[in-house]
């Protein structure tokens, strides 16, 4: 899934002087919501926090094949924390925002690479809600840059998010509408 950035906390902590465990233990005080994104030269990986709880995790090393996700993928991330070569980012969402995520990951994809190019995202959209299917459609544009997630739930959109180039991802319902429209205009692909 492609996931959004929040509100920046700390960007770009280096694994060497960042103990992840402490900082667990601070957002926990705290009762932080968000993510920490981490970068290792062999994964990338998410921890999805609630009121300062890990509530869930994924782990990709090497496309979808070594993708973890759930405690599995929070106990590796804190093993390769330990690692000298990695980054951490922290990201402040909603616990909404976190809880919409965080359960979404289990969802397997369905459709791979769409193009609105000969797909109409609107008629596909009426076909998932006919299906009361529940999970998330990615769209990529054109050049497969990230431009949000779509979320259904019971063939409804519920919520989605779009990953601007600058500044942290936008949420909203009511934008619903307008990214299926510039989806569909720009051309897109996408995932189910």
């Amino acid at each position: 899934m492609i996931f959004p950035k929040g509100e920046v906390v700390h960007k770009n902590l280096s694994t060497t002087y960042t103990d992840l465990s402490a900082l667990l233990d601070t957002l926990k005080l705290e009762g932080f919501c968000g993510t920490i994104e981490m970068d290792f030269p062999e994964a990338r990986g998410f921890l999805f926090i609630d009121s300062g709880e890990v509530v869930n995790g994924e782990i990709r090393t090497g496309g979808d094949s070594g993708r973890v996700i759930g405690q599995e993928a929070a106990r590796t991330l804190l093993a390769f924390s330990k690692q000298k070569d990695g980054v951490l980012s922290i990201y402040r969402l909603l616990p909404e925002q976190v809880a919409l995520i965080a359960n979404n990951l289990n969802h397997e994809i369905l459709f791979k690479d769409l193009s609105t190019h000969f797909i109409h995202l609107d008629q596909f959209l009426l076909k998932l809600k006919e299906e009361r299917h529940t999970g998330f459609i990615e769209v990529m544009t054109k050049e497969h840059h990230p431009m949000g997630v779509l979320f259904i739930e019971g063939g409804e959109p519920v919520e989605m998010f779009a990953t601007p180039k600058t500044g942290h991802s936008i949420f909203g319902r009511m934008s619903i509408p307008i990214f299926i429209e510039n989806a569909t205009r720009q051309g897109a692909f996408f995932n189910v």
